[in-house]
């Protein structure tokens, strides 16, 4: 899998997946397909959890693959570290460790939870950052069951 490119002859940000294709132990060849981005973002798009969550895609150095926020992708230079979300205070913990949960104070005006793991074959963080209301709605909504 290769790192997003822009493509000048579709004029599109794409990506390459290819595999080496072997019959009976003798490599014959390789086989190739080149994918826009718009597919991983309706992918992810489509993952979504609902208000107050979203999900997100960098790639190793933490430039935006995708981001629903925002117009952010990989041609716009905008990463982790320069978006103006707050994600920028645990960014260096997100791309330095392999997975985890970090909270960060969003727009200046609440607190997030995000949760991040890698893509092992490309080394891409995948993320979901769920707003504290959400979280302390479902707080209320399992202490409301226990008490039923």
């Amino acid at each position: 899998v290769t790192d997003p490119f822009y493509d000048e002859t579709s004029g599109v940000m794409m990506m390459s997946c290819s595999a080496p294709v072997f019959d009976g132990g003798t490599f014959i060849g390789v086989v190739s397909i080149d994918m826009t981005l718009d597919v991983i973002g309706d992918l992810l798009e489509a993952a979504s959890f609902g208000d107050g969550t979203g999900v997100l895609l960098t790639d190793a150095e933490g430039e935006y693959i995708y981001n629903p926020n925002t117009e952010a992708d990989s041609t716009s230079g905008m990463s982790i570290y320069n978006d103006g979300s707050g994600i920028d205070a645990v960014a260096d913990k997100i791309l330095s460790n392999e997975s985890g949960t970090e909270t960060f104070y969003a727009n200046g005006s609440h607190n997030c939870y995000l949760y991040y793991t890698t893509l092992s074959n490309v080394g891409w963080k995948l993320a979901v950052v769920v707003d504290e209301s959400v979280v302390n709605k479902l707080k209320l909504v399992k202490l409301n069951y226990q008490n039923s």
